[in-house]
């Protein structure tokens, strides 16, 4: 967020407070005495604490507020009335602590006391009652050792590594948080307890060679340091270990003034840290202690019998006669109070301006940039301040603002991740068919010696064969439709053959279905928006976070497509939370600002509502009208809302298929939005095939289902994929659980004693009511509602309000909040039942939670009465393994490969996957769409088509991934499946100084596998099948009969020698003793290189 100039609204404000005889006469406590101020609402707490922090110039200022979820709200509003300037920075907020089964993880602690030690004047430091009663470093920190680590510098890794264990740091295969290390070979990467980086050390010998900082996020290292310091505690072991005194943290501030936001209810939740004998715990009398010693104040919203009363008041929202922009606006002119404006943008801000100059002559209407938690009035000035959604009367749940980036692995990872293959996986062999993985190995290649990685695979009757590694693209993970694994194949036999040559035949006909849409849309023009459009750029820019790499991707690839007169057909593919609904509503806006009409489609009432509030939240501020169609309005305001969208008043009408009825007429339709299309029936989708035709349409989906994938991977459908998180957001963390009370109980009250919201789900409705009696006999703390299909949409809308606006902790409901229900404060959710859901169900339940920047848990329970089903097991495995953020993608395709196609593909399309695998199946629908566009299918054509045809590169070269350089086999299969993408030079190079980066120096034979790859791939472009070296000075190729080498880059050989229709040898001009030799001049030669110069090729 941009730093405030001194001439701001809020900061002229600020200083209006501190000149007021009230605030002068306040006195500021020290030694233990405690002044209580009252009559402040709203963020004007914020605002009294910003001017409190101008005077008291002597010591920090440390807030403490009852619960988690306040603390952003309390760091955003003072980051806007009390900006960062030189030598002050934005208030920051307490780390957390960190615990496991009981205790206090090592990692977690230093870097509190760090930041609590070097606190200074001025400084805020915001923490709730559990950061407050959580303990920091003690003196072991202080007193421990501090080893420097230098460039240049010799020292012995395993005697390192363990002083690292003794000091606490825990051996990880990723480093990710403080007090993690790795070791592999001559890379150390280390994570220090007081340290906000990770680093990475390499090694020549025992020598420091380089000492890089390491980003956790994709593991790669970026910029060089000389030298670092780590902090080694001084650890105690046995008895002296139990007598180390707990340190929290008022404990080491000898100076601050500590302010208590709502005593009250920070009491009350304080009473949780009293030991039930009545005596006080340690973390409580710590607190005492702190506050008998330093300053204290208390800021409260109601004024109090013994309290300093400032008289603010609540806002006075102004009612509109009409809920457009001016008519709020006109409504703001009738009051008689200065009013600020609070809004999340510039162009946001500079808009409203410009209408308000329009509307309100005479009249100045006062903004400012950043975000407000809840507005206030201060009669005493005659001023209010209002946030953007008091002002729009949005009263959507506020989603905060990023201040930091957490970068998730890369997208190849996230969906690379799914098919890599582990030892026992099921195998697809292009030429060989199903087969068993059973690792890898390395082995000479026929007669020439050369040691290479080969790929073990067992075959029917237990028949083995070795692929070489350079092959690699001839297997595949098999996918299948349907739980029960398939026979293995036979090598040699024709049965693969034939099931591959069946289905590619039968393909021909889906290919020619879905391309006919195609040249149909192709026939039919439709509206192309102007190509240069100032108020939709404007409107991107009013978004008040970070976009992601992905949305700035997908937002040029839609408005591309919205520019052009064909219409859109796009899939906007994106994970749970990852940002598709801001793309839509770009779209959305574009079409609107063009003149359009723009329509969501929804699946249900709840999500139109819910989409309803996000695009009026957006488009509110640039004039925009968005309207909901659902079973929720009165008939007087549907007939309403039908006369204004048929005359053009209506810009976006939001609803279930109900706005596809023919009773709803558009006066100029743009735009169809349809969100989780897979979850319309037969005759709506049958409508959304026609539509197609002539209107620009744009889906969107969290979990493609198959088809949808296909046509995604295949590019029959042009698609945006979202798979970078926004900035700050953390992986849920899931947990497989046995169904207990005490885990209930003890994970229902730990969300809530946080300050967030729980989603319970139980899916039998006959069994709530039973289950809600249980739930508040084991939380008796906490406050529920219910949610289900048979209540009136009245009352569960009632309900669903309920719980966005906080007046309830837990949502006892069904599958009912599956798609699309945004709450920020909800940040743990219970499953009943788990294994009772689908995948993608259970996906789409997660992704409830985490959607703002705080820890999100997922609780799927089990029944300990019953063993679950192999299905079930399947889906709650594969639950866990896929918890990373962008995981969408691993989900719908262990989906496909548990659950089967079934009904989404029709039963002949299951058999086929089933047949053949998901990727050959694939491969074969990519080719029959190619073929179909040429015409007729020849049966000549087959054998390539089914993609059994692989260039062979045999030199005789030492070519293989050391297991002392790489030990772990998926990573190794990883790098295998990388090397075999890259097609030139420079994909080599960024893969190599990945690698290096990595795992170290490179060792030779993975230089020179990495060349292998490159020379087969390179070989491919040319048509060739293989090459084999024969020293000293012969090149065999291999190739298609009449399809021999042609163009300039031969003539870097002596002699080109047609043997026979399908081979020619090249005689080399020098002859190579070494194989390597020759291998790295025919690569080059390939590239278009040689020592005297450039190649031109043909």
């Amino acid at each position: 967020m941009n730093t405030r100039s001194a001439s701001s609204p809020v900061v002229a404000l600020r200083r209006r407070i501190q000149e007021d005889p009230l605030f002068q006469r306040l006195e500021i406590p020290c030694d233990g005495r405690r002044v209580i101020l009252g009559g402040l609402p709203g963020a004007s707490k914020a605002l009294l604490v910003a001017a409190l922090r101008e005077r008291v110039q002597d010591r920090p200022i440390l807030l403490c507020v009852a619960e988690e979820f306040e603390l952003q709200d309390w760091a955003e509003d003072l980051l806007l009335f009390s900006p960062p300037r030189m030598g002050r920075p934005a208030p920051h907020i307490l780390p957390e602590a960190r615990r496991e089964d009981g205790e206090w993880l090592p990692g977690s602690l230093p870097a509190r006391r760090q930041k609590l030690k070097e606190l200074g004047c001025q400084d805020i430091c915001l923490m709730d009652l559990s950061r407050l009663m959580a303990e920091v470093g003690g003196e072991e920190y202080d007193r421990g050792e501090t080893l420097p680590l230098r460039r240049g510098e010799e020292v012995a890794l395993e005697a390192l590594t363990h002083k690292l264990e003794e000091a606490g740091f825990v051996p990880v295969p990723l480093v990710e948080a403080p007090g993690e290390f790795r070791w592999s070979g001559d890379i150390l990467d280390l994570f220090p307890h007081s340290s906000e980086k990770a680093f990475r050390l390499e090694l020549f010998d025992q020598e420091i060679e380089s000492i890089r900082v390491l980003d956790t996020g994709d593991q790669r290292s970026k910029e060089s340091l000389e030298e670092i310091r780590v902090l080694l505690p001084l650890r105690k072991k046995g008895a002296r270990a139990k007598e180390t005194k707990s340190v929290f943290p008022l404990d080491l501030l000898p100076k601050a003034l500590v302010i208590v936001v709502e005593p009250v209810r920070f009491e009350e939740h304080l009473s949780r840290f009293t030991l039930l004998a009545g005596s006080v715990s340690a973390p409580a009398q710590a607190f005492q202690r702190g506050l008998e010693r330093l300053g204290a104040m208390s800021l409260s919203a109601l004024p109090g019998p013994d309290s300093l009363d400032f008289h603010f008041e609540a806002p006075k929202i102004p009612v509109a006669d009409s809920g457009d922009l001016k008519g709020r606006l006109l409504a703001a002119g009738r009051l008689q109070d200065n009013l600020l404006l609070v809004l999340r943008s510039e162009p946001e801000a500079n808009r409203l301006k410009a209408v308000a100059q329009e509307t309100l002559r005479g009249q100045e209407l006062q903004t400012a940039v950043g975000n407000l938690s809840r507005g206030f009035r201060i009669p005493s000035l005659k001023t209010q301040v209002l946030s953007h959604g008091e002002f729009f009367g949005i009263g959507a749940a506020r989603r905060h603002l990023q201040h930091r980036r957490v970068k998730p692995a890369p997208r190849s990872e996230l969906i690379q991740g799914f098919f890599d293959l582990r030892v026992g996986d099921l195998i697809v062999h292009a030429v060989h068919g199903i087969g068993r993985f059973l690792g890898i190995e390395q082995g000479s290649r026929g007669t020439s010696g050369g040691q290479e990685d080969h790929l073990r695979l067992e075959f029917r009757d237990g028949v083995e064969i070795l692929v070489p590694a350079t092959m690699i693209d001839l297997v595949q993970k098999y996918v299948g439709a349907g739980d029960a694994g398939p026979p293995l194949d036979k090598v040699g036999g024709k049965a693969f053959g034939k099931r591959k040559a069946q289905v590619a035949m039968a393909l021909k006909d889906m290919a020619a279905e879905l391309l006919q849409l195609q040249v149909k849309r192709a026939k039919h023009p439709g509206f192309a928006c102007p190509a240069e459009d100032e108020l939709a750029e404007e409107f991107e820019k009013a978004f008040p976070y970070e976009d992601t790499v992905d949305q700035v991707r997908g937002t040029r690839e839609i408005t591309k497509d919205l520019q052009q007169s064909k219409p859109m057909d796009r899939l906007l593919c994106g994970d749970v939370g990852f940002g598709k609904t801001e793309l839509a509503v770009r779209a959305a806006f574009r079409m609107v600002s063009a003149g359009k009409q723009a329509a969501i489609l929804v699946p249900t009432t709840l999500l139109a509502e819910q989409h309803g509030r996000t695009f009026r939240d957006r488009m509110s501020a640039f004039g925009a009208r968005v309207e909901v169609l659902s079973r929720l309005r009165t008939s007087k305001e549907k007939k309403k809302i039908l006369q204004d969208l048929e005359a053009g008043k209506v810009d976006v009408l939001v609803g279930t298929h109900r706005i596809l009825s023919r009773d709803v007429r558009y006066k100029d339709l743009g735009l169809l939005v349809i969100d989780e299309e897979q979850r319309f029936g037969v005759a709506q989708k049958e409508k959304f095939r026609k539509m197609r035709a002539t209107l620009d349409v744009l889906s969107m989906t969290a979990t493609p289902i198959p088809r949808t994938l296909h046509m995604a991977l295949l590019g029959i459908k042009d698609i945006s994929s979202l798979t970078t998180p926004p900035p700050g957001r953390l992986e849920i963390r899931t947990k497989v659980v046995e169904r207990s009370s005490a885990l209930i109980r003890s994970a229902i009250l730990g969300e809530v004693s946080r300050g967030g919201q729980v989603f319970f789900l139980h899916n039998k409705v006959k069994d709530l009511h039973l289950v809600l009696e249980e739930l508040q006999s084991l939380v008796p703390e906490a406050r529920f509602v219910m949610g289900h299909g048979q209540m009136t949409e009245k009352e569960l809308l009632q309900n669903m309000n309920k719980f966005l606006r906080g007046e309830a902790d837990v949502l006892l409901s069904t599958t009912i909040v599956e798609s699309g229900i945004d709450i920020p404060r909800a940040n743990t959710i219970l499953v009943d039942n788990a294994d009772h859901f689908g995948l993608a169900e259970l996906h789409q339940l997660r992704g409830r939670v985490g959607r703002d920047i705080m820890q999100a848990w997922c609780y799927l329970l089990t029944d300990p009465s019953r063993p679950l089903s192999p299905e079930g097991k399947k889906r709650l495995e594969a639950m866990e393994r896929f918890s990373d953020l962008g995981s969408g993608f691993s989900i719908a395709m262990k989906d496909l490969e548990i659950r089967g196609a079934g009904n989404l593909l029709g039963p002949q399309q299951s058999g086929h996957i089933a047949a053949i695998g998901y990727d050959m199946y694939c491969k074969l629908l990519q080719s029959a769409v190619e073929r179909s566009t040429r015409g007729t299918v020849r049966s000549s054509d087959l054998p390539q088509a089914l993609g059994s045809e692989q260039v062979d590169i045999d030199f005789g070269v030492e070519a293989y991934i050391p297991t002392d350089y790489i030990s772990d086999p998926s990573l190794r299969m990883k790098l295998l499946r990388e090397m075999d993408e890259y097609k030139d030079k420079r994909g080599q190079k960024e893969l190599l100084e990945r690698t290096r980066d990595r795992f170290g120096r490179i060792p030779q034979p993975v230089r020179t596998l990495s060349d292998v790859f490159l020379t087969k791939n390179l070989l491919a472009l040319e048509g060739i099948l293989s090459a084999r070296f024969e020293a000293p000075d012969r090149i065999i190729l291999r190739h298609h009969p009449g399809r021999g080498p042609h163009g300039a880059w031969l003539s870097n050989f002596r002699d080109i020698r047609p043997v026979s229709s399908n081979r020619t040898d090249l005689i080399l001009k020098k002859k190579r003793g070494k194989p390597e030799a020759a291998l790295a001049f025919f690569r080059d030669t390939l590239l278009g290189r040689r020592k005297e110069g450039r190649i031109i090729r043909s």
